[in-house]
């Protein structure tokens, strides 16, 4: 939590610093600098807010668990204009299909179910502009997931689902 705080802190300063104070001719590679760092701010605000590894959603498995796939994804929720994006990571172990996301100073599983309850899976745009898979269960409701590359990785999804 302060560690977001922080680094909020040190990007807000670093843009007024860019923004705001005169450099003198000669000394651009202030300003050059102060971007990448600005750059390297947003990236670490970005994984603090978001990022989950896989050694994270560990301690949501079982012993017996093995994992066979793990992505950083989104997990699409809501209808029409009132989509959201719930980014985190996917995890296919040999038993069960787990959404596991960054909440405040922890984590937490928000979507999950039995390999076996996936009845098929298609790769779609599951937002306007990000393609992704979509998982249909045996009860016919479908869960979409936003995947970096999905159409380079479909082998490997079917591989972990076991088909």
């Amino acid at each position: 939590m302060y560690m977001k705080l922080i680094v909020k802190l040190l990007l807000l300063a670093s843009f007024f610093t860019v923004a705001f104070i005169p450099i003198q001719k000669g000394d651009e590679w202030i300003i050059l600098a102060l971007i990448v760092v600005m750059f390297a701010l947003v990236v670490v605000y970005y994984w603090l807010l978001y990022g989950v590894r896989e050694r994270d959603a560990h301690r949501f498995l079982d012993p017996e668990e093995t994992v066979r796939y793990s992505v950083f994804s989104g997990l699409v929720t809501g209808e029409g204009h009132l989509q959201d994006l719930q980014r985190g990571r996917l995890i296919i172990t040999d038993t069960r299909v787990l959404m596991v996301v960054r909440s405040d100073n922890s984590f937490e599983v928000i979507w999950q179910h039995r390999v076996d309850e996936i009845e098929q899976f298609h790769l779609a745009k599951v937002l306007s502009f990000r393609k992704g898979v979509v998982f249909t269960l045996d009860d016919h409701t479908e869960h979409p997931f936003t995947i970096f590359r999905i159409t380079s990785r479909e082998d490997q999804l079917k591989d972990a689902l076991g088909w």
